[in-house]
């Protein structure tokens, strides 16, 4: 085997040593918060620390802090109980909403204040994205149960 197809095969099996893939997509980076294997699309490889979730402490969480700094679909989830509770928090300009299945929820002020909803449902696949109107920075996490 020829040196040049050696450093080849050696990059392939780092590349796969590591995790590191190449992707196509949004462009934004693949983190890991929270949940172990939950991903976290982030325009950003930090997330604002000032954005902070304190209400989930203790609490079982469904979907583990997400962030980033344009709308996102979190993964798709079924709460074990009736009801579930998101918990968010945005800072900067305009508004960050919340959609169930694509119909409107809940409206909040960028204004980095810390909030929760709960939301009873019946015990099947919850789709929950976040969307924005302006420019700001956001943390979620899902959690099992009522507030």
């Amino acid at each position: 085997m020829s040196s040049r197809a050696l450093m080849a095969a050696g990059a392939v099996l780092l590349a796969l040593a590591t995790g590191c893939t190449e992707s196509s997509g949004s462009g934004g980076e693949q983190n890991t918060s929270g949940v172990a294997g939950t991903p976290t699309s982030s325009r950003t490889q930090n997330p604002d620390p000032a954005l902070k979730l304190e209400q989930i402490k203790g609490k079982k969480l469904l979907i583990g802090e997400m962030y980033g700094e344009a709308g996102m679909d979190l993964p798709d989830f079924t709460p074990p109980q009736a009801s579930y509770t998101v918990h968010f928090v945005c800072k900067g300009t305009g508004d960050i909403s919340l959609e169930v299945s694509g119909e409107p929820w809940i409206s909040h002020p960028c204004d980095g204040v810390e909030n929760a909803a709960e939301r009873i449902t019946q015990k099947e696949s919850q789709a929950v994205s976040v969307k924005l109107s302006g420019a700001a920075s956001w943390r979620v996490a899902v959690a099992d149960g009522p507030l």
